[in-house]
Formats: structure tokens, sequence, C-alpha cells
């Protein structure tokens, strides 16, 4: 019985941090202390190209995971220096670094976690 409950538990913890948080797929152009300027991206379909929405400036939470994204299913591996990376100050309008960003639900001004994708630059297009 103890252990159905400890696993019930276990579940409805993992799903409410899920049911509380939102990922945005992004491109960050700028970061300046513990503030980013990052922009949603979606991929066209049709003109195979990245968009980007309008700007947004977030505070980056100081215990917030800053991490290289890793193959689906792996955690990534952390990034040294965190904001302060040579992969994130590299950010620029026309060379944003892609990301992934981990949000309280219903504020994209509070970032948690920061998974970089890729080499960490791309070229917008």
């Amino acid at each position: 019985m103890l252990r159905r409950f400890v696993l019930a538990t276990a579940v409805m913890a993992i799903t409410f941090t899920f049911a509380f948080s939102d990922t945005i797929n992004v491109g960050i152009f700028k970061v300046d202390g513990n503030k980013i300027t990052y922009k949603k991206a979606t991929f066209n379909k049709t003109d195979k190209k990245i968009e980007y929405g309008d700007a947004v400036v977030a505070t980056v939470k100081s215990d917030a995971k800053i991490t290289k994204a890793g193959k689906k299913g792996d955690p990534g591996t952390d990034i040294e220096g965190g904001l302060k990376s040579e992969v994130l100050t590299a950010a620029k309008d026309d060379a944003p670094v892609a990301a992934t960003l981990t949000t309280p639900d219903g504020d994209p001004k509070t970032v948690t976690a920061i998974a970089v994708k890729g080499k960490g630059k791309k070229k917008m297009q």
C-alpha cells in the first residue's frame, strides 16, 4: 500500500512540474548580465526557413540550468560559465543562438532553464 502511495505521489509531482512550465524554441539575440533578448522561432515548411516572432526581454533566474542540448531523451551537458559562456555571449542580431527555454507557465519573461541547440550559433536567413 505504501509503495503505491509513493509511486502515485512521484507521478503527480512529475505531472505538475510539466503542467506548470512551458518550453519554447527560440533564437537568443542578446545576453546582458542575467537578462536575455529572445524571439520565438518557428520553422516555415514551404520556405524552409526559420521565422522569428517579436522580441522578448526575459530575466534568467540565478539557479537556472544552462546546458548544451543532447539527443532526444539525453539531458545534455552543463555549459561552463553559464550566461557568461562564449556560446551565449556570441549571440547577435544576424547570428542568434538556437535554444529551448523553459519558463514558468504564463510568464515568458522569466527563464528557469536554457538548452542550447547545435553548435550554438546559426546565421539568420
